[in-house]
C-alpha cells in the first residue's frame, strides 16, 4: 500500500489527458456517438463550478478561499456575455466566482460532508487526495482520479463525494442507475488493482445541494 503509484497533477492536466476515464466509458456504453460527439460548453455551467467548489472545500479547505468566492453585488446577476461582466472577469484570473446563493449552499454542503462520521474516520488515516492513476485495459490507456484514498492497517478505503438533490436510499438508487455509478466503482477498483492496491471499501458520500443538506454514505452491493 503506497502513495507512490499515484501521479500528482492538476485537475486541468488530468482532464486534458487523452486517456480514457470512467465518464468516457459510461458515454461509450450509451453509444460511440455520445462519446465522439461530446462537447465542452463555451461557458462553464454553474453546476460544474458548484461541484468543483464542494470537492475543493471538502478535500483541500486551505485552497478553497483562493479558488472560489462569491461575486460582489455589483457583478452578480450580470450576464456572462455582457461587457461589464467580461471586463470585470478579465481582472479576476485564478478565481472561480459564484453567485452569493450558490456560494452559501456550497459552504453548507462542505460543512455537512465534513460532519459525517465517515470523514472523521478516513481523514484520520494516511490519505491521498485526488491522486491520478494511469493503466491499460485491453491495450487502451485509461485514467482514474479517486477523490480520497485512505490507507490503514485494515486496508484501503476510497471516498467519492457526490452532490445530489436526494441523498436518501431511494435517491441514491436512482442516481446509481442514472449515472452508472457501479461502472465508476468497477473502473476505479480496476485502476487501483493495476497499481497493486486492492480496495476494501468504496464509499459514495452523497450530500444534498439544498436544505437540509443531508449527507449519507453508501456502498454498492456487488451481488
Amino acid at each position: 500500500m503506497s502513495k507512490e503509484s499515484f501521479t500528482i497533477m492538476s485537475n486541468d492536466e488530468y482532464h486534458s489527458h487523452d486517456a480514457l476515464g470512467s465518464s468516457d466509458v459510461r458515454r461509450l456504453m450509451i453509444s460511440p456517438l455520445h462519446f465522439e460527439g461530446r462537447e465542452e460548453p463555451a461557458v462553464r455551467p454553474p453546476h460544474f463550478t458548484f461541484g468543483s467548489a464542494a470537492h475543493c472545500g471538502y478535500l483541500e479547505p486551505e485552497k478553497f478561499e483562493e479558488r472560489y468566492r462569491a461575486k460582489p453585488l455589483e457583478v452578480d446577476g450580470k450576464g456572462p456575455r455582457t461587457n461589464h461582466y467580461r471586463e470585470w472577469m478579465a481582472n479576476q484570473l485564478g478565481v472561480e466566482w459564484m453567485n452569493a446563493e450558490d456560494y452559501d449552499k456550497v459552504l453548507k454542503v462542505i460543512d455537512s460532508a465534513v460532519a459525517h462520521p465517515i470523514t472523521n474516520e478516513l481523514f484520520g488515516q494516511e490519505v491521498m487526495l485526488e491522486g491520478s492513476l494511469f493503466f491499460e485495459i485491453n491495450g487502451v490507456e485509461c485514467k482514474a482520479r479517486p477523490d480520497l484514498v485512505s490507507f490503514s492497517s485494515e486496508g484501503i478505503d476510497v471516498i467519492d463525494l457526490k452532490t445530489t438533490t436526494d441523498a436518501s436510499p431511494s435517491g441514491f438508487r436512482k442516481t446509481c442507475a442514472a449515472h452508472k455509478l457501479f461502472v465508476q466503482e468497477w473502473f476505479y477498483r480496476r485502476a487501483m488493482e493495476e497499481a497493486g492496491m486492492a480496495i476494501n471499501r468504496f464509499i459514495f458520500l452523497c450530500v444534498e445541494k439544498t436544505a437540509p443538506f443531508a449527507a449519507a454514505a453508501y456502498s454498492i452491493n456487488p451481488a
